[in-house]
């Protein structure tokens, strides 16, 4: 796999603008953000802090929602601890995906690191969490941390190639106790495109 890699100044852009006036129109395929949160003193007893980051990948499709809620569980109901994903289409949940459930995170100045991945299949798409890395759940991610969403879910055309970093950034934060954050930063995003290559961008942009 070819891979290009692009300096830090092209945090707000469109990602897929820039790598397809470098390379002659390919689509989208594959999109991978790398997340960082960094707590302070969290609170088990008040389920502190909370987080929830939201990517809306396809532009055509702006009521499609895929996010990730940490230290909490939103669908059906509340529910401790953990973290879950969801794709939510016009507020209604489509898939959903509940992992390390009622188990909080509790250690101070801990560091939890995550890559989201969202990818178009023959017949819909994936998302997904890999390589999460934390001291209250250890390693995460992979298949205990995936949902698929149906292409014959959704109205209209799936494509990637209207995604932005910026809109991950706007649309993420901390849900409850932002006092018991330090940060919560995207890092990096890459893109995978349809003729191999791979371009990566490095933001280092807080959402706080």
């Amino acid at each position: 796999m070819k891979t290009r890699y692009w300096p830090a100044y092209v945090a707000g852009l469109l990602v897929s603008l820039a790598t397809h006036a470098a390379l002659a129109q390919p689509s989208l395929v594959r999109i991978e953000e790398d997340w960082q949160l960094h707590i302070t003193q969290p609170d088990m007893q008040l389920d502190a802090p909370q987080v929830t980051t939201t990517m809306i990948p396809f532009a055509s499709q702006p009521d499609l929602l895929l996010q990730v809620d940490l230290n909490h569980g939103t669908h059906p109901a509340f529910t401790n601890g953990g973290l879950q994903l969801r794709a939510s289409i016009d507020d209604e949940c489509v898939a959903q995906a509940r992992s390390y459930s009622d188990v909080r995170l509790h250690h101070d100045f801990e560091t939890v690191d995550w890559t989201q991945v969202v990818e178009l299949t023959e017949n819909g798409f994936y998302f997904g969490i890999i390589n999460g890395s934390s001291e209250t759940w250890g390693s995460f991610g992979g298949s205990s941390a995936a949902i698929y969403v149906a292409a014959s879910a959704v109205e209209g055309e799936l494509s990637l190639d209207g995604y932005s970093a910026e809109q991950s950034l706007s649309n993420s934060g901390v849900t409850y106790a932002s006092n018991r954050i330090g940060h919560l930063r995207l890092k990096k995003v890459r893109v995978h495109l349809s003729n191999g290559y791979m371009s990566e961008f490095t933001l280092d942009q807080d959402v706080l």
